[in-house]
């Protein structure tokens, strides 16, 4: 197994492989998925994790912004000033998944989903 490195410099005029990416941390992952369908801004990222996780992760709020701003350095998310009514403040972001962040999203499926046929192959060689 490769160890995680630093990840590709982003240059938006080059052509990204999404498979470069791989694999995600959990923590990636959950964010990707939060905004997977309408975008939000950081505090409501945070409810949905824990929705997504059924309580199971609470992301401290310093762990979620660097990963936004990681994420959104990449070009996993793209952000706009926030259209959320209810005392959100003014300077409030959004967060939406890109369309690269859906590639890389459905790479890291596949990578799992391949993981997991090796697991079940073993695992139901010894039950």
């Amino acid at each position: 197994m490769t160890e995680r490195g630093p990840r590709p410099r982003v240059d938006l005029e080059q052509e990204r492989e999404p498979n470069d990416y791989l694999p995600l941390s959990e923590a990636t992952v959950l964010i990707m998925l939060s905004v997977f369908d309408a975008p939000l801004h950081g505090y409501r990222i945070r409810e949905q994790i824990s929705i997504l996780t059924e309580g199971r992760i609470e992301m401290a709020a310093a762990t979620l912004y660097e990963n936004l701003k990681s994420q959104t350095q990449i070009g996993f998310l793209e952000t706009s000033p926030s259209a959320q009514q209810g005392g959100a403040a003014p300077r409030t972001v959004d967060y939406k998944l890109s369309e690269f962040g859906r590639k890389v999203l459905q790479a890291e499926k596949e990578r799992i989903n391949q993981l997991k046929e090796l697991i079940d192959a073993k695992l139901g060689n010894h039950e």
